[in-house]
Protein backbone atom coordinates (compact mmCIF):
# COMPACT_ATOMS: atom_id res chain seq x y z
CA UNK A 1 0.00 0.00 0.00
CA UNK A 2 2.85 2.34 0.69
CA UNK A 3 4.31 1.70 -2.79
CA UNK A 4 0.92 2.16 -4.38
CA UNK A 5 0.52 5.47 -2.51
CA UNK A 6 3.89 6.67 -3.75
CA UNK A 7 3.01 5.65 -7.29
CA UNK A 8 -0.37 7.42 -7.09
CA UNK A 9 1.18 10.62 -5.75
CA UNK A 10 3.73 10.52 -8.55
CA UNK A 11 0.97 10.19 -11.13
CA UNK A 12 -0.93 13.11 -9.61
CA UNK A 13 2.24 15.19 -9.67
CA UNK A 14 2.79 14.41 -13.34
CA UNK A 15 -0.84 15.24 -14.15
CA UNK A 16 -0.53 18.58 -12.34
CA UNK A 17 2.68 19.38 -14.19
CA UNK A 18 1.00 18.57 -17.49
CA UNK A 19 -1.93 20.85 -16.68
CA UNK A 20 0.46 23.67 -15.79
CA UNK A 21 2.31 23.12 -19.05
CA UNK A 22 -0.99 23.15 -20.94
CA UNK A 23 -1.89 26.43 -19.25
CA UNK A 24 1.47 27.92 -20.27
CA UNK A 25 0.89 26.75 -23.83
CA UNK A 26 -2.56 28.34 -23.80
CA UNK A 27 -1.09 31.60 -22.53
CA UNK A 28 1.65 31.59 -25.15
CA UNK A 29 -0.69 30.61 -27.96
CA UNK A 30 -1.61 33.43 -30.35
CA UNK A 31 -5.11 34.84 -30.06
CA UNK A 32 -7.71 33.38 -32.39
CA UNK A 33 -8.31 35.26 -35.62
CA UNK A 34 -11.27 37.65 -35.69
CA UNK A 35 -14.50 36.40 -37.23
CA UNK A 36 -15.08 36.98 -40.96
CA UNK A 37 -17.60 39.75 -40.27
CA UNK A 38 -15.04 41.70 -38.21
CA UNK A 39 -12.41 41.22 -40.95
CA UNK A 40 -14.81 42.52 -43.57
CA UNK A 41 -15.69 45.53 -41.39
CA UNK A 42 -12.00 46.31 -40.80
CA UNK A 43 -11.27 46.04 -44.51
CA UNK A 44 -14.22 48.30 -45.28
CA UNK A 45 -12.98 50.91 -42.79
CA UNK A 46 -9.53 50.82 -44.38
CA UNK A 47 -11.08 51.33 -47.83
CA UNK A 48 -13.08 54.29 -46.56
CA UNK A 49 -9.96 55.83 -45.00
CA UNK A 50 -8.08 55.39 -48.28
CA UNK A 51 -10.91 57.06 -50.22
CA UNK A 52 -11.31 60.03 -47.89
CA UNK A 53 -7.57 60.56 -47.41
CA UNK A 54 -7.41 63.23 -50.18
CA UNK A 55 -10.35 65.06 -48.62
CA UNK A 56 -8.74 64.95 -45.17
CA UNK A 57 -5.45 66.17 -46.66
CA UNK A 58 -7.23 69.08 -48.34
CA UNK A 59 -9.08 69.99 -45.14
CA UNK A 60 -5.85 69.74 -43.17
CA UNK A 61 -4.08 72.00 -45.67
CA UNK A 62 -6.91 74.54 -45.45
CA UNK A 63 -6.83 74.36 -41.64
CA UNK A 64 -3.05 74.84 -41.63
CA UNK A 65 -3.39 77.85 -43.92
CA UNK A 66 -6.41 79.44 -42.24
CA UNK A 67 -5.54 78.54 -38.65
CA UNK A 68 -3.08 81.40 -37.98
CA UNK A 69 -5.42 83.94 -39.57
CA UNK A 70 -8.40 82.68 -37.57
CA UNK A 71 -6.32 82.85 -34.41
CA UNK A 72 -5.16 86.41 -35.16
CA UNK A 73 -8.69 87.47 -36.12
CA UNK A 74 -10.13 86.06 -32.92
CA UNK A 75 -7.47 87.79 -30.82
CA UNK A 76 -7.98 91.06 -32.69
CA UNK A 77 -11.74 90.85 -32.20
CA UNK A 78 -11.30 90.25 -28.47
CA UNK A 79 -8.88 93.19 -28.15
CA UNK A 80 -11.19 95.45 -30.14
CA UNK A 81 -14.21 94.44 -28.07
CA UNK A 82 -12.44 94.95 -24.73
CA UNK A 83 -10.95 98.25 -25.96
CA UNK A 84 -14.41 99.48 -26.92
CA UNK A 85 -15.71 98.48 -23.50
CA UNK A 86 -12.89 100.27 -21.67
CA UNK A 87 -13.03 103.45 -23.75
CA UNK A 88 -16.80 103.65 -23.92
CA UNK A 89 -16.93 103.41 -27.72
CA UNK A 90 -20.25 101.60 -27.92
CA UNK A 91 -21.85 104.54 -29.68
CA UNK A 92 -19.25 104.45 -32.46
CA UNK A 93 -19.91 100.76 -32.97
CA UNK A 94 -23.61 101.57 -33.03
CA UNK A 95 -23.03 104.25 -35.68
CA UNK A 96 -20.97 101.86 -37.82
CA UNK A 97 -23.59 99.11 -37.63
CA UNK A 98 -26.27 101.69 -38.39
CA UNK A 99 -24.45 102.73 -41.57
CA UNK A 100 -24.22 99.12 -42.70
CA UNK A 101 -27.93 98.58 -42.09
CA UNK A 102 -28.84 101.89 -43.70
CA UNK A 103 -27.07 101.34 -47.02
CA UNK A 104 -26.56 97.58 -47.31
CA UNK A 105 -29.04 95.88 -44.97
CA UNK A 106 -31.20 94.60 -47.83
CA UNK A 107 -28.36 92.36 -49.02
CA UNK A 108 -28.32 90.33 -45.81
CA UNK A 109 -31.90 89.87 -44.57
CA UNK A 110 -31.43 86.29 -43.39
CA UNK A 111 -28.00 86.92 -41.87
CA UNK A 112 -29.22 89.96 -39.93
CA UNK A 113 -32.21 88.01 -38.65
CA UNK A 114 -29.86 85.15 -37.70
CA UNK A 115 -27.63 87.53 -35.72
CA UNK A 116 -30.65 88.92 -33.89
CA UNK A 117 -31.92 85.41 -33.12
CA UNK A 118 -28.40 84.41 -32.12
CA UNK A 119 -28.17 87.25 -29.61
CA UNK A 120 -31.54 86.37 -28.12
CA UNK A 121 -31.45 82.57 -28.04
CA UNK A 122 -27.93 81.20 -28.07
CA UNK A 123 -25.28 83.86 -27.54
CA UNK A 124 -24.14 82.86 -24.05
CA UNK A 125 -24.05 79.10 -24.64
CA UNK A 126 -22.46 79.34 -28.08
CA UNK A 127 -19.85 81.83 -26.86
CA UNK A 128 -18.85 79.42 -24.08
CA UNK A 129 -18.81 76.47 -26.49
CA UNK A 130 -16.71 78.37 -29.02
CA UNK A 131 -14.17 79.29 -26.37
CA UNK A 132 -13.94 75.63 -25.30
CA UNK A 133 -13.37 74.46 -28.87
CA UNK A 134 -10.92 77.26 -29.52
CA UNK A 135 -8.89 76.20 -26.48
CA UNK A 136 -8.82 72.58 -27.67
CA UNK A 137 -7.91 73.77 -31.17
CA UNK A 138 -4.90 75.67 -29.83
CA UNK A 139 -3.74 72.59 -27.90
CA UNK A 140 -4.05 70.44 -31.01
CA UNK A 141 -2.21 73.00 -33.16
CA UNK A 142 0.71 73.16 -30.72
CA UNK A 143 1.00 69.36 -30.75
CA UNK A 144 0.61 69.37 -34.55
CA UNK A 145 3.54 71.77 -35.02
CA UNK A 146 5.74 69.77 -32.66
CA UNK A 147 4.85 66.57 -34.50
CA UNK A 148 5.79 68.15 -37.86
CA UNK A 149 9.25 68.93 -36.49
CA UNK A 150 9.83 65.57 -34.76
CA UNK A 151 12.84 63.57 -36.00
CA UNK A 152 12.97 60.33 -34.00
CA UNK A 153 15.78 58.69 -36.02
CA UNK A 154 17.91 61.88 -36.09
CA UNK A 155 18.50 61.78 -39.84
CA UNK A 156 17.76 65.46 -40.36
CA UNK A 157 14.39 64.84 -42.06
CA UNK A 158 11.10 65.12 -40.11
CA UNK A 159 9.30 61.84 -39.65
CA UNK A 160 6.08 63.04 -41.30
CA UNK A 161 7.98 63.62 -44.55
CA UNK A 162 9.19 60.02 -44.64
CA UNK A 163 5.79 58.31 -44.51
CA UNK A 164 2.86 58.09 -46.89
CA UNK A 165 -0.23 60.25 -46.91
CA UNK A 166 -2.41 57.59 -45.26
CA UNK A 167 0.07 57.13 -42.44
CA UNK A 168 0.22 60.90 -41.95
CA UNK A 169 -3.58 61.07 -41.69
CA UNK A 170 -3.67 58.20 -39.17
CA UNK A 171 -0.86 59.81 -37.20
CA UNK A 172 -2.58 63.20 -37.05
CA UNK A 173 -5.93 61.67 -36.09
CA UNK A 174 -4.31 59.72 -33.25
CA UNK A 175 -2.45 62.87 -32.22
CA UNK A 176 -5.71 64.83 -32.10
CA UNK A 177 -7.39 62.10 -30.05
CA UNK A 178 -4.44 62.04 -27.66
CA UNK A 179 -4.00 65.77 -27.10
CA UNK A 180 -7.63 66.93 -26.87
CA UNK A 181 -10.15 66.37 -24.11
CA UNK A 182 -13.13 64.36 -25.45
CA UNK A 183 -15.50 65.75 -22.82
CA UNK A 184 -14.56 69.33 -23.68
CA UNK A 185 -14.86 68.69 -27.43
CA UNK A 186 -18.24 67.03 -26.97
CA UNK A 187 -19.45 69.89 -24.77
CA UNK A 188 -18.33 72.48 -27.32
CA UNK A 189 -19.82 70.67 -30.31
CA UNK A 190 -23.13 70.03 -28.54
CA UNK A 191 -23.34 73.66 -27.43
CA UNK A 192 -22.70 74.98 -30.94
CA UNK A 193 -25.10 72.54 -32.57
CA UNK A 194 -27.91 73.25 -30.10
CA UNK A 195 -27.42 76.99 -30.48
CA UNK A 196 -27.36 76.71 -34.26
CA UNK A 197 -30.54 74.61 -34.30
CA UNK A 198 -32.33 77.12 -32.07
CA UNK A 199 -31.29 79.96 -34.39
CA UNK A 200 -32.41 77.98 -37.42
CA UNK A 201 -35.77 77.24 -35.79
CA UNK A 202 -36.22 80.95 -35.04
CA UNK A 203 -35.44 81.82 -38.67
CA UNK A 204 -37.93 79.25 -39.94
CA UNK A 205 -40.65 80.82 -37.82
CA UNK A 206 -39.70 84.35 -38.88
CA UNK A 207 -39.54 83.59 -42.60
CA UNK A 208 -42.37 81.07 -42.66
CA UNK A 209 -44.56 83.53 -44.58
CA UNK A 210 -41.90 83.94 -47.25
CA UNK A 211 -41.45 80.18 -47.68
CA UNK A 212 -45.23 79.69 -47.73
CA UNK A 213 -45.56 82.38 -50.39
CA UNK A 214 -42.90 80.65 -52.48
CA UNK A 215 -44.64 77.27 -52.19
CA UNK A 216 -48.02 78.79 -53.12
CA UNK A 217 -46.56 80.56 -56.13
CA UNK A 218 -44.82 77.34 -57.17
CA UNK A 219 -48.15 75.48 -57.15
CA UNK A 220 -49.72 78.17 -59.32
CA UNK A 221 -46.78 78.24 -61.72
CA UNK A 222 -46.64 74.45 -61.92
CA UNK A 223 -50.18 74.07 -63.20
CA UNK A 224 -49.62 76.57 -65.99
CA UNK A 225 -46.14 75.32 -66.84
CA UNK A 226 -47.36 71.73 -67.14
CA UNK A 227 -49.87 72.82 -69.80
CA UNK A 228 -47.48 75.09 -71.70
CA UNK A 229 -43.99 73.67 -71.23
CA UNK A 230 -45.00 70.01 -70.84
CA UNK A 231 -46.01 69.36 -74.48
CA UNK A 232 -43.02 71.36 -75.75
CA UNK A 233 -40.60 69.29 -73.70
CA UNK A 234 -42.26 66.06 -74.79
CA UNK A 235 -41.66 67.04 -78.42
CA UNK A 236 -38.07 68.06 -77.70
CA UNK A 237 -36.81 65.33 -75.41
CA UNK A 238 -36.45 61.66 -76.44
CA UNK A 239 -39.17 59.28 -75.20
CA UNK A 240 -36.89 57.61 -72.62
CA UNK A 241 -36.53 60.99 -70.84
CA UNK A 242 -40.22 61.90 -70.70
CA UNK A 243 -40.49 60.52 -67.17
CA UNK A 244 -38.32 63.41 -65.93
CA UNK A 245 -40.45 66.19 -67.42
CA UNK A 246 -42.84 66.60 -64.48
CA UNK A 247 -39.99 66.71 -61.96
CA UNK A 248 -38.00 69.16 -64.09
CA UNK A 249 -40.96 71.53 -64.43
CA UNK A 250 -41.74 71.25 -60.72
CA UNK A 251 -38.19 72.18 -59.67
CA UNK A 252 -38.01 75.02 -62.18
CA UNK A 253 -41.30 76.48 -60.95
CA UNK A 254 -40.24 76.16 -57.33
CA UNK A 255 -36.92 77.89 -57.98
CA UNK A 256 -38.65 80.75 -59.78
CA UNK A 257 -41.34 81.10 -57.11
CA UNK A 258 -38.86 81.03 -54.23
CA UNK A 259 -36.71 83.64 -55.97
CA UNK A 260 -39.70 85.96 -56.40
CA UNK A 261 -40.81 85.45 -52.79
CA UNK A 262 -37.34 86.19 -51.43
CA UNK A 263 -36.99 89.27 -53.60
CA UNK A 264 -40.20 90.59 -52.05
CA UNK A 265 -38.77 89.75 -48.62
CA UNK A 266 -35.50 91.47 -49.55
CA UNK A 267 -37.34 94.69 -50.40
CA UNK A 268 -39.24 94.58 -47.10
CA UNK A 269 -36.05 93.81 -45.19
CA UNK A 270 -34.18 96.61 -46.96
CA UNK A 271 -36.84 99.11 -45.89
CA UNK A 272 -36.83 97.81 -42.32
CA UNK A 273 -33.02 97.83 -42.10
CA UNK A 274 -32.82 101.33 -43.56
CA UNK A 275 -35.25 102.71 -40.99
CA UNK A 276 -33.56 100.88 -38.15
CA UNK A 277 -30.12 101.93 -39.36
CA UNK A 278 -31.13 105.58 -39.44
CA UNK A 279 -32.44 105.28 -35.90
CA UNK A 280 -29.21 103.67 -34.71
CA UNK A 281 -27.09 106.37 -36.36
CA UNK A 282 -29.00 109.24 -34.79
CA UNK A 283 -28.99 107.58 -31.37
CA UNK A 284 -25.28 106.88 -31.61
CA UNK A 285 -24.50 110.47 -32.62
CA UNK A 286 -26.65 111.77 -29.77
CA UNK A 287 -24.82 109.56 -27.24
CA UNK A 288 -21.41 110.53 -28.62
CA UNK A 289 -22.22 114.24 -28.39
CA UNK A 290 -23.48 113.81 -24.83
CA UNK A 291 -20.32 111.89 -23.86
CA UNK A 292 -18.04 114.65 -25.15
CA UNK A 293 -20.28 117.46 -23.82
CA UNK A 294 -20.91 118.87 -27.29
CA UNK A 295 -24.14 120.77 -27.76
CA UNK A 296 -25.64 121.53 -31.15
CA UNK A 297 -28.46 123.80 -32.09
CA UNK A 298 -30.22 120.75 -33.56
CA UNK A 299 -31.42 118.29 -30.94
CA UNK A 300 -30.81 114.70 -32.09
CA UNK A 301 -31.90 112.96 -28.91
CA UNK A 302 -34.85 110.52 -28.99
CA UNK A 303 -36.76 112.86 -26.64
CA UNK A 304 -37.14 115.36 -29.47
CA UNK A 305 -40.62 115.10 -31.08
CA UNK A 306 -38.96 115.46 -34.49
CA UNK A 307 -36.74 112.43 -33.90
CA UNK A 308 -39.08 109.89 -35.65
CA UNK A 309 -39.33 112.20 -38.66
CA UNK A 310 -35.54 112.51 -38.84
CA UNK A 311 -35.16 108.72 -38.64
CA UNK A 312 -37.72 108.30 -41.41
CA UNK A 313 -35.98 110.84 -43.64
CA UNK A 314 -32.56 109.25 -43.14
CA UNK A 315 -33.99 105.78 -43.64
CA UNK A 316 -35.64 106.87 -46.89
CA UNK A 317 -32.28 108.03 -48.19
CA UNK A 318 -30.72 104.67 -47.34
CA UNK A 319 -33.59 102.71 -48.94
CA UNK A 320 -33.35 104.83 -52.11
CA UNK A 321 -29.60 104.14 -52.26
CA UNK A 322 -30.20 100.38 -52.01
CA UNK A 323 -32.95 100.49 -54.65
CA UNK A 324 -30.73 102.45 -57.05
CA UNK A 325 -28.09 99.72 -56.80
CA UNK A 326 -30.64 96.94 -57.28
CA UNK A 327 -30.28 95.78 -53.66
CA UNK A 328 -26.77 94.54 -54.45
CA UNK A 329 -23.35 95.49 -53.16
CA UNK A 330 -21.23 97.89 -55.21
CA UNK A 331 -17.56 97.27 -55.92
CA UNK A 332 -15.35 96.71 -53.88
CA UNK A 333 -17.77 95.85 -51.08
CA UNK A 334 -19.01 92.84 -53.03
CA UNK A 335 -15.51 91.37 -52.64
CA UNK A 336 -14.74 92.61 -49.15
CA UNK A 337 -18.04 91.28 -47.79
CA UNK A 338 -17.85 87.96 -49.68
CA UNK A 339 -17.73 85.83 -46.48
CA UNK A 340 -20.98 87.42 -45.29
CA UNK A 341 -22.56 86.86 -48.71
CA UNK A 342 -21.60 83.18 -48.55
CA UNK A 343 -23.22 82.87 -45.11
CA UNK A 344 -26.33 84.64 -46.44
CA UNK A 345 -26.60 82.23 -49.39
CA UNK A 346 -26.07 79.21 -47.14
CA UNK A 347 -28.84 80.27 -44.75
CA UNK A 348 -31.09 81.15 -47.70
CA UNK A 349 -30.78 77.68 -49.25
CA UNK A 350 -31.22 75.97 -45.89
CA UNK A 351 -34.48 77.82 -45.30
CA UNK A 352 -35.78 77.52 -48.84
CA UNK A 353 -34.75 74.04 -49.91
CA UNK A 354 -33.87 72.30 -46.65
CA UNK A 355 -36.14 69.86 -44.84
CA UNK A 356 -39.09 71.65 -43.28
Amino acid sequence: WHLRGLHLSRELELIAMGQVADKHKQREAPPPPPPPSAQKASKRVEEIIIKITPIIETCAAIADFMGPYVDKGFQFGEKLYHSAERNGAEEYVQIGLGLLLLFFGGNFPVLIAAIEAFRITGWDSMKTSFRILYKEYKKAMVAHKKDDEMDANNDGVPDVQQIGAQEVVKRKVLLFLTETDPKAVNEGVMGLSSGFMSVLATLRVKFAKTVTLGVSLADCFNETAQKIAGPALMRTLPPEHHKWIDLLISYACRSLAVTIAWWCQRIISALHCAMRGGQMILKGISRALARHNIQLSLDLSPSNPAFPAACTALGSVGFAFQAMHGFSLPFPLNILLLPFRIMEWALFYMLSYGPQ
